[in-house]
């Protein structure tokens, strides 16, 4: 008797079906040692195989099946190589020039200049200031024009006067400010004037 009779496997496992073949002869022809009742009727053979196959049949659902040798092997995965990261991008070189010229830890940092407020009022001189308890003024030259006096709190060409010192006079523009200092040329020149004007009868 052979196993295809009771069952048929697909695929079956080399080492299964070897020892379903050797089961198979045993039981086809009962040991000495078996039980005599067992070797003279042979009713107990369809329940003795039907044991076997479920035994087998429990041994082949928990063993893996053995890979197929018609089955070409999976295709080899694809190896993606990692993008290069591409490097952070560099400040405006104008803008990166000035860092450089104005470090911001440095003990030597320069101020950022201010050549627009200084343009802006460019030709006004101041030619004297008055300075007391109650009160401070400064006398302004345009460069065309009529001498101006000057108090904390008024304008001068859009600029506003904030502080008047004995040396300058400190003005203020949309958040920008602006010294214009003593002229020591215009004190010598208004004082010659003095002197002349006292010499003449």
């Amino acid at each position: 008797m052979s196993s295809s009779t009771f069952f048929r496997w697909s695929p079956i496992n080399p080492r299964l079906k070897a020892g379903w073949n050797r089961l198979m002869s045993v039981l086809s022809s009962p040991p000495k040692s078996a039980p005599a009742r067992i070797r003279r009727d042979p009713r107990w053979l369809p329940l003795l195989v039907s044991a076997a196959m479920v035994v087998l049949l429990v041994v082949q659902v928990a063993t893996p099946p053995a890979p197929d040798p018609t089955r070409p092997p999976p295709a080899p995965r694809a190896i993606v190589p990692p993008q290069p990261q591409s490097p952070p991008q560099s400040p405006e070189s104008a803008e990166w020039s000035r860092v450089l010229d104005r470090p911001l830890f440095s003990p030597d940092r320069r101020p950022t200049p201010t050549v627009a407020a200084a343009t802006a009022l460019e030709g006004f001189v101041v030619t004297g200031i008055a300075v007391s308890e109650q009160a401070a003024s400064a006398v302004v030259r345009p460069p065309a024009g009529k001498t101006i006096r000057l108090r904390p709190g008024q304008t001068l060409d859009g600029w506003t006067v904030r502080r008047i010192a004995p040396q300058r006079v400190t003005l203020d523009r949309a958040g920008e400010s602006l010294d214009l200092t003593l002229d020591p040329k215009g004190l010598r020149s208004s004082g010659k004037g003095k002197e002349k004007s006292k010499g003449n009868p």
